[in-house]
């Protein structure tokens, strides 16, 4: 579970002219690796385990995932501290529809790169002046 945030940033400085081509190359890698973990989320296994282990917790939070999850995995993915891929594990694990977790996915992505995308220049200077 790799953050997205350095590849784009990475992306962003090698082709700071490019910056269409950075978003969608950036934006289909984080689709598409969110869409391996929600897909294969069950052959992991591990959500089972911490489920058996919290008792009434684990079900109150799939409960909440199969009612909100659309909502949640939007404002988890939009927001920058949170490791993306843990809430495509845990959709994937809570048998969240496909469609409705790719939508959640997209939506929460695509102003978050956007951001990065164009702003990304000026906070790399930033950050590193010289």
């Amino acid at each position: 579970m790799l953050p997205n945030t350095p590849f784009v940033m990475a992306g962003v400085l090698m082709f700071p002219d490019q910056p269409l081509m950075v978003f969608t190359i950036s934006l289909l890698g984080i689709m598409i690796g969110g869409s391996f973990i929600h897909l294969f989320a069950d052959k992991l296994d591990m959500m089972k385990k911490s489920f058996e282990k919290s008792g009434g917790r684990g079900q109150r939070m799939k409960v909440k995932i199969n009612k909100h999850g659309f909502w949640i995995v939007v404002f988890w993915a939009f927001f920058p501290l949170t490791p993306t891929n843990l809430i495509c594990y845990i959709a994937g694990a809570t048998k969240m529809p496909y469609k409705k977790f790719a939508l959640g996915l997209l939506l929460g992505q695509v102003p978050l790169i956007a951001i990065y995308v164009l702003s990304g220049k000026e906070i790399m200077d930033w950050v590193f002046p010289g």
